[in-house]
């Protein structure tokens, strides 16, 4: 079973397709995010609002650290356990759900990382799963390795995945604002 890569959706403007939201000094980031740990009993719902508010919401929401959607999406996604809908207040616009990933994964024997450095730094990124990678989550993080900075932290890279199941959910839902490009084997 492939494993995919959710990224946003450019548009040949070199824009994103979904509206960009963030805090007023555009520099929102909950580093809470990075970890799969639920947030739900912690979560205190923040006021972000839209970089450009006159071209108003879509139905997805992009910021480099977090999607966020519609409450439509999250009744459609609510199916997956491995995901948990976080409220964002969007000024003027009401309430939408960053998609916090709380299943997480080891990254598999065989995969190829750029990993900067010896043992002990950080995933920059992954650039392919072993051909025999198999995830039964549809929804997944990859934890930094244990004695990394990160991973001593227990962050993930900044990369969201899916499996098919939940790659075709987010084709099926979103397919105008998140796209799923297959990450390739090695």
């Amino acid at each position: 079973m492939p494993a995919f890569e959710l990224q946003p959706v450019s548009l040949p403007s070199g824009s994103f397709a979904a509206a960009w939201f963030d805090d007023e000094q555009c520099l929102w980031n909950d580093s809470r995010l990075r970890k799969p740990q639920s947030l739900r009993a912690f979560w205190n719902t923040p006021s972000l609002q839209l970089y450009r508010p006159q071209l108003g919401p879509t139905a997805v929401l992009y910021n480099p650290h977090a999607f966020a959607i519609s409450e439509g999406m999250r009744d459609e996604l609510s199916e997956f356990s491995e995901l948990e809908f976080l409220p964002v207040e969007i000024k003027g616009h009401g309430l939408f759900y960053i998609l916090h990933v709380v299943a997480s994964l080891e990254l598999p024997a065989g995969s190829r990382a750029h990993i900067p450095g010896a043992p002990g730094y950080n995933i920059v990124n992954i650039q392919a799963f072993p051909s025999s990678f198999e995830p039964s989550e549809a929804f997944f993080r990859i934890r930094q390795p244990a004695l990394s900075a990160a991973g001593r932290t227990d962050s993930c890279v900044l990369s969201t995945f899916a499996n098919a199941r939940g790659a075709h959910a987010i084709r099926s839902l979103a397919s105008a604002y998140i796209s799923s490009f297959q990450v390739a084997s090695a």
